[in-house]
């Protein structure tokens, strides 16, 4: 299993079959998911997004990772670069989710600053986007706190968002 950054609480890891149940949980918390087109996924429908993220990640070089509780094992949520509509143009944005005990943990912002450094360095990326749902008041706390500046004003996914860009110091 590929590790892509960790600190002495959490890692971000590839997705392994054995995460299923933990990942059903994560996509079924409707605080979870509030911000998410979808929202709240049934059963059905998130191990059906499950296994589209184990076959995408064995096939592109851009995928969603496993946020594990290093203690536990368990995934405690999701973060990665996923395509994302942004008006008409479909572009690769920074994405995560967390449970909701985890929203304000500060051991997630430190994960998620060597991840954003990994991404940036990996894949060669002139900086990263990240499309924000305006109401989601703790996630644009946390892209400004990780260096992301606010660029405009978007509709995503019918969402009413902010469009935030990460470029490397």
């Amino acid at each position: 299993m590929k590790l892509f950054a960790e600190n002495q609480h959490l890692a971000v890891r590839q997705f392994t079959i054995s995460d299923l149940e933990d990942f059903i949980k994560l996509a079924g918390n409707a605080k979870t998911m509030k911000f998410c087109p979808a929202g709240k996924l049934s059963r059905k429908q998130a191990e059906s997004m499950f296994n589209n993220i184990l076959s995408h990640a064995q096939r592109s070089r851009y995928n969603l990772c496993a946020i594990a509780d290093k203690e536990s094992n368990k995934v405690i949520g999701l973060v990665g670069l996923q395509e994302c509509c942004v008006g008409d143009d479909v572009a690769l944005n920074f994405v995560y989710r967390t449970l909701p005990e985890y929203f304000e943990n500060t051991p997630v912002k430190s994960l998620f600053a060597q991840f954003i450094s990994y991404l940036v360095v990996t894949h060669q990326l002139a900086g990263l986007d990240a499309v924000i749902a305006r109401k989601n008041q703790q996630s644009v706390a946390l892209m400004e706190s990780l260096n992301f500046k606010l660029i405009g004003k978007v509709v995503c996914r019918g969402i009413d968002s902010f469009l935030y860009r990460y470029s490397p110091q």
